[in-house]
């Protein structure tokens, strides 16, 4: 009797805790939920290795994970939200109506980091029997974020639509200033529209090495218009006719140039006229302005969009990526400005830099600012507000404007 009593107490203890187990003191004896778990750990697990396969669990779940979602973003709002997790959702977090609705609402969320990537999400999601976000991708063709506009071409071309004259809708983002806009619309519309206008976006941006401030962004051009490219090339299914030989591999030698890059850039422009009959031009190199800079700003801004300024020890600011528009400070004003820069007491890293970001470099110390939404000090956000002040005088109000609008994100309330 004495053994069957400890048998049954010993039963007990085993269940008992194989329930604390499976739930959370934190919740009282409420079960887990095994979704909610994931999310908080793609969130805020140290590990990236954790969060990274935590994201994929949730956006496995699909639609099933979308409670828990808006429970944590209830608490601790969008902007908590990693980008791999929000990435993870927007490729394999399949076309369910629940987890749609949601990328959508992130979409339109003006302050959310990743809502370009959530217009990714919808136009992965759309084709031309799924047309309710049409609207959305319409209206993003005049977002201030280059990203979102470059997405929302994607949305259009799945789903067919056609401007008022008759044309693809996606097709006026080829023309787009931002001159990242274009070749990543031709690198996602490549698959459905190898046309001559797409082919030859891609292959000008084959050549291009410019830089801002140091960021290779001309090369990131490349590397992505590559990618598209030799992915294109690869797939013999889009051949007239069967080929008699294999087809040519593209082989790219990274820092070579186009003239080291001879026989992978003869082997693409093979392929896409026999594939097109398009007349092609040869690729040429993009380079940088021979000019001088002294420093510059720089914003990356999902809200507002980028903006870029450059300027020479002399006081000839560059405004745009390409630097391709110039105003001519007067040599007092700047002079005066130049002594103010050079005595900043700016820290390297102003508040916690997630995704927007302004940075400020002046070469002359060798030093370089980067400063988070709301964290620049007094005296450097008067520094920015003198600079546009001097630009309105000197002719330039467009671009002044432009930089106190985009000051108001990240200067100190």
């Amino acid at each position: 009797m004495r053994t069957h009593r400890l048998v049954l107490v010993s039963i007990a203890l085993l269940a008992a805790a194989s329930g604390s187990i499976a739930q959370d003191p934190g919740t009282q004896g409420q079960p887990v939920d095994p979704v909610a778990a994931d999310v908080a750990k793609s969130v805020g697990s140290p590990r990236l290795a954790i969060r990274i396969a935590a994201a994929r669990k949730v956006a496995g779940a699909g639609d099933a994970a979308v409670p828990a979602l808006r429970a944590h973003v209830a608490k601790n709002g969008a902007n908590s939200l990693p980008l791999t997790l929000v990435e993870a959702l927007v490729e394999n977090g399949g076309n369910g109506p629940g987890l749609t609705a949601l990328l959508r609402e992130w979409t339109l969320d003006r302050d959310f980091y990743w809502r370009a990537q959530c217009l990714r999400g919808l136009a992965l999601r759309a084709d031309t029997k799924r047309t309710e976000d049409v609207a959305v991708f319409t209206a993003a063709k005049q977002d201030p974020a280059w990203l979102a506009r470059a997405n929302a071409a994607l949305g259009l071309a799945r789903t067919g639509a056609f401007d008022e004259g008759g044309q693809p809708a996606w097709r006026s983002l080829l023309s787009d200033p931002d001159p990242r806009v274009p070749s990543r619309v031709a690198a996602l519309v490549l698959p459905l529209a190898p046309e001559q206008d797409v082919l030859q976006e891609l292959l000008d941006a084959l050549g291009d090495t410019r830089t801002f401030l140091g960021d290779p962004w001309g090369n990131r051009r490349c590397t992505e218009a590559l990618a598209a490219l030799k992915q294109w090339a690869a797939d013999t299914s889009l051949e007239p006719r069967p080929l008699t030989t294999p087809p040519q591999t593209v082989a790219w030698s990274a820092g070579a140039g186009l003239a080291g890059n001879r026989a992978a850039i003869d082997t693409l422009l093979a392929t896409a006229r026999r594939r097109t009959g398009a007349i092609l031009r040869e690729p040429v190199e993009l380079r940088d302005p021979e000019t001088a800079f002294d420093g510059g700003i720089e914003v990356f801004s999902c809200r507002n969009g980028d903006l870029f300024l450059r300027w020479t020890d002399s006081g000839t600011v560059a405004a745009g990526i390409e630097g391709d528009k110039r105003v001519q400070l007067p040599a007092e004003a700047w002079d005066a400005l130049r002594t103010r820069l050079q005595q900043t007491t700016l820290a390297a890293e102003n508040g916690t830099v997630v995704c927007d970001r302004m940075r400020l470099a002046h070469s002359a110390t060798r030093t370089q600012h980067a400063v988070a939404p709301g964290s620049m000090p007094a005296p450097e956000a008067q520094w920015v507000l003198d600079l546009a002040g001097q630009l309105e005088q000197a002719g330039a109000r467009e671009l002044a404007v432009a930089l106190r609008d985009r000051l108001q994100q990240f200067a100190a309330p």
